[in-house]
């Protein structure tokens, strides 16, 4: 009988092999990453943990390939226990009311892919857009949000 590797060890593996995917299939993000490396961190000898908070780039790749491949797919549910939800539709002007107690859900890819959040070109591999749009945070959703955030 095979032993069962842990599931919390086959996440990072999934979310480093997307990543590294990403960057063979896009040579032109390898060397802006390297350009960053160079210029951050001119002497690897002195590498210290602090250089990584200066690496913006890289950052945006890690963002990049975990929106696209996120780690786990469960559905991420949520009930507003007193108020209700209220949407309008932007295309139509309809408005849904979902009543307070309702459950709803939602997956990562459901929110990562959507045009209106992250352009229409959501399924390209494309860092810069973390760069350029600091506002994409709120939207991220690869770790769960709020109080089932992951903390790890």
């Amino acid at each position: 009988m095979r032993k069962r590797t842990p599931l919390t060890l086959h996440i990072p593996a999934h979310s480093l092999t997307c990543c590294l995917y990403h960057l063979l299939a896009n040579p032109d993000e390898v060397h802006k990453l390297k350009a960053e490396l160079r210029t951050t961190i001119p002497n690897v000898t002195k590498l210290s943990v602090a250089h990584f908070d200066d690496l913006l780039y890289l950052g945006a790749m890690i963002q990049e390939a975990v929106r696209l491949h996120p780690g786990v797919m469960a559905r991420q549910v949520r009930i507003s226990p007193e108020v209700p939800i209220v949407y309008e539709n932007p295309g139509t002007q309809k408005q849904y009311v979902v009543p307070s107690g309702t459950v709803t859900s939602m997956s990562p890819l459901d929110t990562h892919m959507h045009p209106a959040a992250f352009g229409d070109d959501a399924y390209m591999f494309r860092p810069q857009r973390w760069i350029d749009e600091p506002t994409l945070r709120e939207y991220f959703i690869g770790f769960s949000r709020g109080a089932r955030n992951c903390l790890g």
